[in-house]
């Protein structure tokens, strides 16, 4: 009986045609954020003072008045309510893997009877949702779980349906974190503190250190009549059962593959919706196994990454029922083919515009990042304790006045082109780290962090122990 309705549900999902996808009128770059309060509806809806210090407060972290959030509330409302929104909503991610939203309208009492629609700078910047039902590692009892959300003025407000969504943080009432956004900003927080202090001694104009990120979200999509046929993906996103079919990965004629017309369809009403909402998909193609798929954007700095990637899996699921598909999102839903992967593709750039993790392209080294020994001259007088152990310019591998044990191959390749180094002093080795490893102890217990700048104008930080 079983086997039979298996046959059927394949049968029919043979027999199934793409849908039809209205396409918006223009091109996509015309309604690209048609459905986000970013700073092109920011600058045609508030005051130019209010409209100014906004610009302040997310490029800057300048502290945000209870005027301008007035200010700002009031010119969200306007712009919202002639898109056809009633409702708003605390928009966050709670430690569920997904995201939480509770709706509330606009109408309040007028006092005569009768209602209004109001929406001030309070509502905007915090509320008070119900978190007694959320994970929280055990740090609070369930009848004190009172949690607060707060505003993320850093990534843009956006509108779903009916509903304005404002990207938020979730903390408990001591400040402990019971979601992933408030780890994350202090994450990036901390990164931009600390590097930024390492580029001044390149560059003493960098004022802020920016981490990028550009993901890229694999997928398995899963006609919606196989997947009610199998309780195990109904219940818990996988495959727990089963035999491998009869062809699976192994000539890899999927990857790169035509993509078939159904999820043709699926992509094409998928991206029009993610760009709507100022999403930047940017490819879109088959993967290596069966019915596996990717979607990729342009990066952008990484809190507004990881919230497009959050808004996308949801958006993700909602298009995919729509097409008669069900979307696996987890990482290893079938055994003997890939799982699915989120490659986090990251970088660090500065507010000065270079890219540090990226070659240079200036011949003469000097002039990318000021002049050597006027940064060493600097390293002298803001630490002069250090000088004679392990503050010393070293312009070749000759200079070094003992032998120094490489254990990073990239940084004897440099050594060996008469690369200038650079020792910095020991404080700083907590803020920098090279793809996880510690740094060693040389014989007399010093730890010397070095930092690299060849001919080419490259800029790499490595650890290396010194025997000074």
């Amino acid at each position: 009986m079983f086997s039979n309705l298996r046959f059927q549900v394949v049968e029919q999902a043979f027999s199934k045609k793409p849908l039809d996808v209205k396409v918006p009128e223009g091109r996509p770059c015309e309604y690209f954020g048609k459905k986000v309060f970013n700073r092109e509806k920011m600058y045609k809806y508030l005051p130019k003072d209010v409209y100014k210090k906004m610009v302040d407060v997310i490029d800057n972290g300048a502290r945000l008045d209870r005027d301008v959030a007035d200010a700002v509330a009031a010119g969200m409302k306007q712009w919202a309510t002639e898109n056809g929104v009633t409702h708003y909503t605390h928009w966050f991610q709670p430690l569920t893997e997904g995201t939480a939203e509770k709706h509330d309208s606009f109408i309040e009492h007028d006092g005569k009877g009768g209602m209004v629609e109001e929406f001030s700078g309070k509502l905007l910047v915090q509320q008070e949702p119900d978190a007694s039902s959320f994970p929280s590692g055990g740090i609070r009892s369930t009848f004190e779980a009172r949690g607060y959300s707060a505003w993320d003025p850093t990534s843009p407000v956006f509108i779903i349906d009916d509903t304005l969504c404002i990207p938020t943080v979730f903390i408990s009432y001591s400040g402990e974190a019971l979601d992933y956004k408030a780890p994350l900003l202090r994450a990036l927080h901390a990164v931009n503190v600390a590097a930024t202090e390492v580029c001044h001694y390149f560059d003493p104009n960098v004022k802020k250190v920016t981490s990028n990120l550009g993901w890229e979200q694999e997928y398995f999509l899963v006609d919606e009549g196989l997947y009610s046929a199998r309780p195990d993906l109904l219940l818990t996103g996988r495959t727990l059962m089963g035999h491998d079919s009869a062809k699976n990965q192994q000539m890899d004629d999927h990857y790169f593959g035509t993509i078939p017309d159904r999820v043709q369809a699926f992509m094409k009403d998928l991206e029009i919706q993610a760009l709507e909402l100022g999403i930047p998909c940017k490819t879109r193609h088959n993967e290596v196994a069966p019915n596996q798929f990717e979607l990729a954007p342009i990066f952008e700095d990484t809190n507004l990454a990881v919230d497009h990637n959050m808004l996308l899996m949801s958006l993700m699921k909602k298009v995919a029922r729509k097409h008669g598909f069900r979307v696996l999102l987890h990482e290893k839903p079938f055994a003997g083919i890939n799982g699915s992967g989120k490659h986090n593709n990251w970088s660090l750039s500065t507010d000065t515009g270079v890219l540090l993790h990226a070659p240079g392209k200036t011949v003469d080294h000097k002039e990318e990042y000021g002049q050597t020994k006027q940064n060493k001259e600097q390293l002298l007088q803001a630490h002069p304790p250090h000088i004679g152990k392990n503050l010393i310019l070293l312009e070749n591998l000759g200079d070094l006045p003992v032998r120094v044990p490489l254990h990073t191959d990239c940084l004897y390749r440099h050594l060996r082109r008469g690369s200038t180094l650079l020792f910095v002093p020991q404080k700083f080795h907590s803020l920098l780290h090279h793809r996880g490893r510690s740094p060693r102890r040389g014989r007399t217990g010093y730890q010397t962090t070095v930092l690299c700048k060849d001919h080419n104008g490259m800029h790499t930080l490595f650890f290396s122990p010194a025997i000074l």
